[in-house]
Order: C-alpha cells, then structure tokens, then sequence
C-alpha cells in the first residue's frame, strides 16, 4: 500500500468489474426467467469462486452474497406474482 493511499472506497479492476457485471447479469435474467439452469448455477453453487472473489471484494462472505442474492431475487418474484404487494392482499373472508 502507498502511503498516503485511501483504502475506504474499493477499486474494482477490470477482472473484478468484468465479474461482477456477469453476476449482476445473472442476476436480472434468473428474475425475467426463474428456470434458468445456468444463471442458477453460476449464482448459487457452493463451489464457484467467481462469487467468493466478488463477495470478498464487496466485503462479505459467498455464503452471505449467495443468501442476499437468493433473497433478492425471490422478493421480485412474489411482487411480479402480486403486482399489488403484500398489503392489497386480504385474508379470506376480511373485505
């Protein structure tokens, strides 16, 4: 490290940005199209060290990018599944 050398904002390289645009591209196909082996595979087996690499630079673990990924993309998938939310949803017989 440089002296002098500010530390608290990241520096993505190009392998790094590369990477992450891949991630953030699997990312919005598996929203558009949630049966997509490759896109699923990329994003959440265990044994891929792209997101490990990605996670560390972001500054978290695989395991913990993985779980926010997976919890993201479920998220969209219930708001497309009710476009109105949560809170346009009534329990049976409550009008």
């Amino acid at each position: 490290m440089e002296k002098g050398e500010d530390i608290s904002e990241p520096t993505f390289g190009p392998i790094l940005s590369l990477w992450f645009r891949v991630f953030v591209d699997a990312i919005e196909t598996l929203k558009r199209f949630p049966a997509s082996r490759i896109e699923h595979d990329f994003l959440f087996d265990e044994d891929n060290p792209v997101i490990d690499f990605i996670a560390e630079a972001l500054g978290t673990t695989g395991d913990a990018l993985r779980n926010r990924t997976r919890a993201g993309i479920e998220r969209t998938s219930r708001a497309r599944r009710h476009p109105g939310g949560a809170s346009k949803l009534q329990e049976p017989g409550v009008s």
